[in-house]
């Protein structure tokens, strides 16, 4: 249940106010501040500021509404010009008279779309494998002219990336056909860090608790993302595998938190 949580659980704000019944801590001062005598007789608590200390049933006074979110705006016309490349290949076998080196053979077939000097020791020791697998044909995907994967068969034709706008009080994800800028699907959410601070203040000062705070927001934001790429997957049919490039855009304090970056002197700035 996602409760509002302006101030970010320092109990300034009231709004996450429950009805409790069943063993809790008692009221802290900032409970009895906000809340009158009535209230809390009534079994009103503060969410941020009550403990179970017990089996306990609550019943939320108020909940976020997801509300309007705009996951479509003015289009226009660009020109698509997509990090990701995808080629085609077929090699000849090796034999006796002719054994070249895997990697040098399958850079030259792809030619100037892979940087020489870019092979990472995972593909030297996953490449030999893969051609093989696949009797020497097969497609390859770089990213920025780096090899980053050889698939089974013609796969030119599926090429997708992920566009995310990380706003601090909502999410949206689009599945974009990198051939032409297409978009596929769109998906839509609440940001989660909201429980956390209704603004990236509030948030940053969870975050500049602690490491495991800071973590903690990083992988909210990182669950939310996934969740909507799950979505988007699933309302277009494409297989994740097909998805080569994820574009992330925010603010300044939301791209900190998403990268498990200490904002705390963003903050005081």
């Amino acid at each position: 249940v996602s409760l509002p949580a302006v101030c970010g659980g320092a109990g300034t704000c009231g709004k996450c106010r429950v009805f409790v019944k069943g063993a809790v801590t008692p009221p802290t001062a900032i409970e009895r501040e906000v809340l009158s005598e009535r209230e809390l007789r009534d079994g009103m608590r503060l969410a941020c500021q009550t403990r179970p200390l017990g089996e306990v049933v609550v019943t939320p006074v108020e909940t976020e509404e997801r509300g309007q979110i705009l996951s479509h705006g003015v289009g226009r016309t660009v020109r698509v010009e997509p990090a990701v490349e995808k080629r085609w290949i077929r090699l000849e076998a090796p034999t006796l008279e002719s054994n070249p080196f895997d990697w040098e053979d399958l850079r030259t077939a792809v030619g100037e779309a892979v940087e020489p000097n870019t092979h990472t020791l995972w593909w030297l020791r996953e490449l030999p494998r893969r051609l093989r697998r696949y009797a020497f044909a097969g497609t390859c995907v770089m990213v920025d002219r780096v090899l980053v994967d050889f698939e089974r068969g013609d796969t030119t034709r599926k090429s997708y990336g992920l566009a995310v706008d990380l706003g601090t009080t909502t999410v949206v994800a689009k599945l974009v056909d990198l051939r032409d800028g297409t978009v596929e699907a769109v998906s839509s959410a609440v940001n989660p860090q909201r429980v956390y601070g209704e603004d990236v203040v509030s948030r940053i000062q969870h975050a500049a608790r602690s490491a495991s705070a800071r973590r903690e927001l990083q992988k909210t934001a990182l669950r939310a993302i996934d969740s909507l790429l799950g979505e988007v997957l699933s309302d277009s049919g494409v297989r994740r595998q097909n998805v080569y490039e994820a574009v992330v855009v925010g603010n300044t304090a939301m791209l900190h938190l998403l990268l498990g970056a200490d904002a705390e002197f963003l903050a005081q700035y």
